[in-house]
């Protein structure tokens, strides 16, 4: 007795295994997802912090370079010879250079310039130090997890390596300070995108607190430059155009770095940083600053550098404290996430292993009772539907349904009672299938020789007609008579074309072959007389060349029936124009143009799936007739025809006769392809 196939999965698969494997996938699918966004926002938020934090650095030494070479020469000693008397005077406390007088002066100049260029050079050091090793941890932070792939953080490690000319630059001084600026500042910008990269890793809450850290870092960077230009101006007691402006955008910059500051961070922070605008410090910078604001460029500022450098560091020490604060605080949040992803990723692990061994299991009994059954039916089945079936269907047209049935494949016994109940319906099936396609062949083949026959017929009345009216053309004379007779002649040409069409659709051959090459002039003429009111058509050109004589009407009726086609989608009074001529491949194209309203891109496609198609079963066949006779004409003999819209209105007809077509010398060609 055979087990249905119904009775084995309910054995397997009983109920309550199926609900504890679907608790445990979901429960592994949860975990997975949660520790592996943990672990990603960890990384992301670690490494936001990391680029802030070089970019931080990288804006100090870029102010204290800019100083160095701001700062000029100290000077020499001036002696008694008035022709040494060449050196200048610098004051690292004013910023000025001596007046011409002071220049002949037989005193030397104090010797402070170079205590004062030696704690330059100090701090300069320092900062240098601080710098490479925030660039260095955020190399690091980089190569550990490998953002550089997913974040885009090749141009920040690119511009990163060039930190060492840019240092060397200011060391030898070869280069101005805004060089030097310009190099610092292409170092920082990708540093700074590739923060904004990771702006948005985390929880809301982290976000914000990350959003809060960006905006303050941001702010002490403009607010070290802004303590390096007013510095220089509160030196020399003017501002020029050049630091006014650096001013300008670096107190704008503040300010919005400020509010985005106030908006996304803590209560806490908040509070720390309104302490901090509450220092006597800050007050003083911010005194200093809109004096400075307020002379603008090129006026008179009043003021001592050294107390504006000293409110300056106060203030950016007092927000330093709550940028490396949150800094540490993101650092402690990340970690825990790590260590939770940690941990939770265990616990998913464990259970994975647990519903993979399970699932192993089931899987097994599936594919020995279940699966590898239905893989030999359904292995079957596919060489049954595209090998055995369709040699099966050509055999019976060709030999009858005798050979046919004999090639059909039974599909073979699975072993299973619902199987084999499924392989024996599937073999009446392919038996039905073949039963229907010899009936339908044998039908077609009696419709197509309904047709032959018909057109045939239809096209010999029509020849002794044609031939009747040229009789009675050569016996008038009567313009009237005349001009009735080329009536009924052009008619009954239409006419013969029609039957010429149906016979092509049937199936039969050409059924006026031309034994010699037709010039491709004489083929245009001959399409357009055939056409229904050929007295609209205008040929602008055709290029000299032959066709052969096998192939030459079946283009003229090709070309007739698109000529048709033109002139019954356009105007009555409207034009269709015709071209021809040779094109680069060497093959030589003739298009038909009308001014109809045009097709649509959908429409097009239709119309060139029809000419392209082959499928003579299709309802609106009748209505499109002439596109079906074109494309049974093209695939003929290879030609290529596509509808495309005209330059100004209307479609195109572009027909591409292919280069077997185009034999034979225009002195050899046979006359017009005519009646």
């Amino acid at each position: 007795m055979r087990i249905s196939l119904r009775t084995k999965l309910t054995s397997i698969l009983a109920v309550p295994v199926l609900a504890l494997v679907a608790v445990a996938a979901r429960g592994v699918q949860h975990a997975s997802a949660d520790g592996h966004r943990s672990r990603v926002t960890a990384d992301r938020i670690e490494l936001s912090v990391a680029a802030t934090t070089a970019a931080s650095e990288l804006a100090r030494e870029r102010a204290l370079s800019a100083t160095k070479l701001d700062q000029p020469p100290p000077a020499a000693p001036v002696t008694d010879d008035p022709d040494d008397a060449t050196a200048d005077d610098d004051d690292d406390s004013s910023g000025e250079s001596t007046t011409t007088s002071a220049l002949t002066s037989t005193t030397s100049t104090p010797p402070t310039t170079d205590a004062t260029t030696a704690a330059r050079q100090a701090e300069l050091t320092h900062q240098r130090a601080l710098t490479s090793h925030a660039v260095d941890a955020l190399r690091a932070r980089i190569s550990r997890r490998g953002e550089a792939a997913n974040l885009g953080s090749a141009p920040a490690l690119d511009q990163l390596g060039r930190l060492g000319a840019a240092r060397e630059a200011v060391d030898t001084g070869d280069r101005s300070a805004n060089d030097v600026l310009g190099a610092y500042s292409e170092i920082i910008d990708p540093v700074l995108d590739l923060d904004q990269a990771v702006a948005g890793a985390g929880t809301a809450a982290m976000v914000g607190q990350l959003d809060a850290f960006q905006a303050l870092s941001r702010a002490l960077q403009d607010m070290v430059v802004e303590r390096s230009l007013l510095h220089s101006a509160y030196a020399r007691g003017t501002i020029d155009l050049a630091t006014y402006h650096h001013l300008v955008d670096a107190v704008a910059s503040q300010r919005i770095w400020l509010d985005l500051f106030e908006r996304h961070a803590g209560a806490t922070e908040l509070a720390r940083y309104s302490k901090a605008l509450a220092l006597p410090a800050t007050t003083t910078v911010q005194q200093m600053q809109d004096a400075a604001v307020a002379a603008g460029a090129g006026g008179a500022v009043q003021g001592d550098a050294s107390a504006w450098g000293r409110a300056m560091d106060d203030k950016i020490d007092a927000l330093d404290e709550i940028s490396d604060d949150t800094a540490r605080a993101l650092a402690q949040n990340a970690s825990s996430q790590r260590a939770a992803a940690g941990a939770s990723r265990g616990r998913a692990l464990l259970l994975l292993l647990a519903s993979l061994l399970f699932g192993g299991i089931l899987l097994g009994l599936l594919q020995l009772f279940v699966l590898r059954p239905i893989g030999r039916i359904r292995a079957a089945a596919d060489r049954a539907a595209h090998v055995a079936l369709p040699a099966a269907i050509e055999a019976a047209h060709d030999q009858g349904p005798a050979a046919g049935r004999r090639l059909l494949a039974p599909l073979p016994d699975a072993g299973d009672r619902d199987l084999a109940a499924l392989s024996q319906a599937f073999n009446s099936v392919q038996s039905t299938a073949l039963a229907l396609a010899t009936d339908e062949a044998d039908l077609r083949s009696k419709v197509n020789a309904v047709f032959v026959n018909f057109g045939r017929r239809t096209q010999d009345l029509v020849t002794r007609q044609l031939g009747h009216i040229d009789e009675l053309e050569t016996r008038t004379e009567d313009p009237d008579m005349l001009s009735d007779l080329f009536t009924l002649d052009h008619l009954a040409t239409r006419l013969r074309r029609n039957a010429e069409s149906l016979m092509v659709m049937a199936g039969a051959a050409s059924p006026r072959p031309w034994s010699r090459p037709v010039s491709v002039v004489n083929v245009v003429r001959a399409a357009v007389a055939e056409s229904m009111d050929y007295s609209r058509v205008d040929v602008e050109g055709v290029a000299q060349g032959a066709i052969a004589g096998i192939a030459a009407n079946d283009v003229s009726h090709l070309l007739a029936e698109l000529i048709d086609n033109a002139l019954a989608f356009s105007p009555s009074e409207a034009r269709v124009r015709m071209a021809g001529g040779w094109v680069e491949s060497g093959q030589y194209l003739v298009t038909v143009s009308d001014a109809g309203a045009g097709m649509s891109t959908g429409q097009l496609a239709e119309a060139n799936e029809r000419i392209s198609g082959s499928n003579v079963s299709d309802p609106g066949m009748s209505r499109y007739f002439g596109m079906y006779v074109v494309g049974r004409f093209a695939r003929r003999h290879g030609i290529d025809v596509q509808l495309v819209p005209s330059r100004s209105s209307g479609a195109t007809a572009e027909i591409l006769l292919p280069d077997e077509l185009m034999v034979g010398a225009l002195a050899e060609c046979q006359t017009t392809p005519g009646r």
